[in-house]
């Protein structure tokens, strides 16, 4: 078993012509242990994840000047949408059944994206017009400037294709930051370093005596492995595709925790541990390798047809954790449906570590009470 999770190649850190010769620090956000490294220092912070997001919002009220560099906006999911926390809208099942994904695990979900798709990308637009409307109340009253700042960080790109396997989270005082030109935006490449700071491809410099560079890390590597297998694994750009995000038809004996990675993260690996003692026990028998393969390909196709690029895009669930968890649960012959009978609680309640804390005293029963053994379900994922 295999628990080094999605990040094992490291942060990235490419090295920029000038850099010699920049008089001051460049670290990634791994090696930031104290705040206090911001204090007094002009700070600029290179990417658009959520790391690099929370550390331009760190260095605010420790730095002097605060810069943050991004070549193309995210979409950035607040911690409030109209008010409500955004795990409420979208851990519920009715969240979670408008969610696109390359698996619709129940018939009601398939029908909604097969003849409902009007009403799907309509939810999505509604939450990108709330998500643009109050980024816009923070612009009221603010200079040209200021309104012009803010709007440079709105995506082109439609929101569920940011839905990837690290989602960027806006901290609670990022755009206000920005609002009160205590945190400068900018969009642009970093090509290299003077002295006293950065240049960016378009000619412009950032005076500045501290970069952070938060540019994700690669895809996963396993050093420790035959080359073989690391053939298997390494090969794409976007990370290793496994079968039920768990193992490889062409790597016997091995199985992988983390790359089922999403927001539900603990119950996900928890049930997947579920899952491979079921196969290890020969209690759930899985398809034949080639079948293996294929679903792994469509798995694959399917996030690069729908989700914007990353290293570790194919290591993850993410926001379609609900799908996956139920395609596993009724692998090993379990009601996905936690909440029921509660129609209205199964719908509209949020979703939590609580609800599958019954799931293994549940298998376990349900073992004893079946003469035939389980099969995986015909459904990619």
């Amino acid at each position: 078993m295999l628990s080094i999770g999605q990040y094992s190649s490291g942060k990235r850190s490419p090295t920029f012509p000038g850099q010699d010769d920049f008089q001051g620090d460049i670290v990634t956000e791994r090696e930031i242990t104290d705040l206090s490294v911001f204090t007094g220092k002009k700070v600029l912070v290179a990417g658009f994840g959520k790391s690099a997001l929370d550390m331009a919002t760190f260095a605010v009220d420790q730095a002097s000047e605060v810069h943050h560099l991004f070549r193309t906006p995210r979409w950035m999911l607040p911690f409030r949408i109209l008010g409500v926390h955004y795990s409420r809208l979208l851990f519920c099942r009715m969240g979670t059944f408008l969610m696109p994904s390359w698996v619709q695990p129940t018939a009601t979900e398939a029908f909604i994206h097969r003849k409902l798709g009007v009403l799907v990308r309509g939810n999505w637009r509604l939450v990108q017009s709330i998500v643009r409307f109050q980024k816009y109340l923070l612009g009221l009253g603010k200079s040209a400037v200021v309104k012009r700042r803010l709007a440079s960080l709105t995506p082109k790109h439609d929101i569920v294709s940011d839905f990837r396997s690290a989602s960027a989270m806006q901290p609670q005082m990022y755009l206000k930051h920005i609002a009160q030109e205590r945190l400068l935006p900018h969009q642009g490449e970093l090509q290299g370093f003077t002295k006293s700071g950065a240049v960016l491809a378009d000619g412009h410099t950032i005076d500045c005596d501290l970069v952070v560079l938060s540019l994700g890390s690669g895809s996963p590597i396993f050093p420790f492995l035959p080359a073989t297998y690391r053939s298997l694994l390494e090969n794409e750009p976007d990370g290793v595709q496994l079968y039920r995000h768990l193992l490889h038809p062409d790597i016997p004996r091995l199985a992988f925790a983390g790359f089922n990675h999403g927001f539900m993260h603990v119950p996900a690996v928890e049930i997947g541990m579920l899952w491979l003692s079921a196969v290890l026990n020969d209690d759930l028998t899985l398809p034949g390798a080639g079948e293996m393969r294929q679903s792994m390909e469509s798995v694959r196709q399917w996030k690069r047809d729908h989700v914007n690029f990353e290293p570790s895009r194919s290591c993850a669930v993410n926001t379609r954790f609900q799908q996956y968890l139920d395609v596993l649960l009724q692998d090993l012959g379990l009601n996905p449906y936690r909440k029921m009978p509660n129609i209205l609680a199964e719908l509209f309640s949020q979703y939590g570590p609580d609800d599958y804390v019954d799931i293994f005293e549940e298998y376990r029963a349900g073992r004893t009470q079946r003469s035939e053994i389980l099969r995986t379900l015909a459904l990619d994922t």
